[in-house]
């Protein structure tokens, strides 16, 4: 019986370099790689690959769905020789260097693979303006941002918090294929400066009066100029506001000497008719194509990624890839903020607080059975302290309707009302969100409400806490 033909072991390490060399050389080299004698197999990734039937089936897989790719898209050779060859180095990363955590080698490549050949797939779809589908740089950097997280030590001391930082995390990682900033910037703008700036470019170029009036007008506040890299396109905008709200911004290419106004990035355009408030905005490159991006980390647990790829001459359409974290409570974040000092004191405070700190953990532990958690705590009372309880809470809810229906609703109504037994006294928890403006934090704020020594309830909160909270796992990734 005829041997069966093996498999490359390395296709993406051994055929990058062959189909560089047959594209740019013509040679026939490409099609020895793919024929690769698994004999010759050495590195953790090729022996497995070679003993494993199903990781040869799926490094085929992707063999084929690059090479289909390449040819829907050549104009885009560079950059997507660059791309695999950045997902090789994080492939290598988070399978062989002791970073697979608890999976198996052999899974953590199939998974690895599994990802790449998705996201091949999706940008050779052939929807956008050059080929490729709109999500696949999103997509890309989903995947960069998984074999990224997979590779840390699960031995180091992770920051959650900074981590979920996804452009910056990645920025920092020297095998991501991602950078943010851009060369010549200038962080103060001085408008009646910038045409002697630009004619200090190489080469220097002319800005006209209206560029300049616009950027005068622009914003209320200290201006920033930035070039998106390898590119003519330039932005000048600047923030206002504790918020961080955006101004319209002046936007301009160069051509033939001169500064011509052009459109904002598609995602910046649209996103600032919502204000442009609490967003982050910049240029960076992802494996070699310039992007505007756009940060949000604005909603509790969720950080929000818009980029808008540059095509050419211009911007492509935008995507946006949206990070779910789960929460965790911050070490030795649990602050008091006493009103009266004189009732929470000493031990029984610190008692109060560690009381308060369950408290918030039951209610994000019960998140989708709130209702029916609320009303067992309830039943739990003594009748006394039932009756005191429903005394205080109608006097909290009289002013308004402080009964949100789900817990996700205390992020931006009411708080919950709830009821904490601490030494023997019985308070009424009022439990929702730090706010400011409308960024709304993950720390929780919890006031405690006793009656008072007339039997009435006491406006004045008896105590104050604030329990810190941080991002802790990824959970769940959306890209649209």
């Amino acid at each position: 019986m005829r041997k069966p033909r093996e498999i490359s072991p390395t296709h993406i390490t051994w055929s990058l370099a062959m189909l560089a060399a047959s594209l740019f050389f013509g040679s026939s080299h490409f099609a020895q790689a793919q024929s690769f004698d698994c004999g010759k197999a050495s590195t953790p990734v090729e022996l497995a690959i070679c003993r494993n039937p199903d990781l040869g089936r799926l490094d085929q897989k992707l063999e084929d769905a690059f090479r289909k790719q390449l040819a829907a898209t050549p104009e885009q050779r560079q950059t997507l020789l660059a791309g695999e060859r950045a997902w090789v180095a994080q492939r290598d990363a988070r399978c062989v260097k002791g970073a697979a955590g608890k999976a198996t080698l052999d899974d953590c490549l199939a998974n690895a693979y599994r990802d790449r050949i998705s996201a091949v797939q999706v940008a050779g779809q052939g929807s956008g303006p050059t080929g490729t589908d709109r999500t696949a740089i999103c997509a890309s950097v989903v995947q960069k941002y998984r074999a990224f997280l997979a590779a840390l030590p699960s031995s180091s001391a992770k920051d959650a918090s900074a981590l979920s930082y996804v452009l910056k995390s990645l920025a920092d990682s020297k095998s991501s294929g991602v950078t943010v900033g851009g060369p010549g910037g200038i962080d103060n703008v001085d408008p009646d400066k910038l045409s002697a700036w630009a004619q200090s470019q190489r080469p220097p170029f002319s800005i006209p009066a209206s560029l300049i009036d616009a950027i005068k007008g622009n914003v209320d506040a200290s201006q920033e100029l930035h070039r998106l890299p390898g590119t003519n396109y330039y932005v000048v905008n600047g923030t206002a506001g504790t918020l961080y709200c955006y101004g319209p911004g002046v936007y301009f290419q160069t051509e033939n000497g001169k500064a011509k106004a052009v459109a904002a990035p598609h995602g910046w355009a649209r996103n600032s008719e919502g204000g442009g408030c609490t967003v982050l905005r910049g240029f960076g490159m992802i494996d070699s194509t310039p992007i505007a991006y756009e940060e949000n980390n604005a909603s509790i647990g969720s950080y929000s990624l818009n980029i808008t790829p540059w095509q050419g001459t211009g911007f492509g359409q935008d995507c946006t890839a949206t990070f779910h974290f789960t929460q965790r409570f911050a070490p030795a974040d649990l602050h008091n903020y006493n009103t009266d000092p004189d009732d929470c004191d000493g031990d029984y405070c610190d008692g109060l607080k560690k009381a308060t700190w369950d408290l918030v953990k039951r209610i994000q532990d019960h998140a989708q059975s709130f209702e029916a958690w609320r009303k067992a705590e309830i039943e739990r009372l003594t009748p006394t302290q039932a009756r005191q309880f429903q005394k205080l809470f109608a006097a909290a809810s009289a002013d308004g309707n402080w009964e949100p229906e789900t817990v996700d609703e205390a992020i931006t109504a009411a708080p919950l009302l709830v009821p904490l037994v601490e030494g023997g006294n019985l308070y009424l928890a009022k439990v929702g969100h730090l706010t400011m403006g409308d960024f709304t934090m993950p720390d929780w704020k919890v006031e405690l409400l006793r009656l008072g020594a007339d039997g009435q309830p006491n406006n004045t909160p008896s105590a104050t806490f604030n329990v810190g909270m941080q991002n802790g796992p990824l959970a769940k990734v959306t890209v649209e």
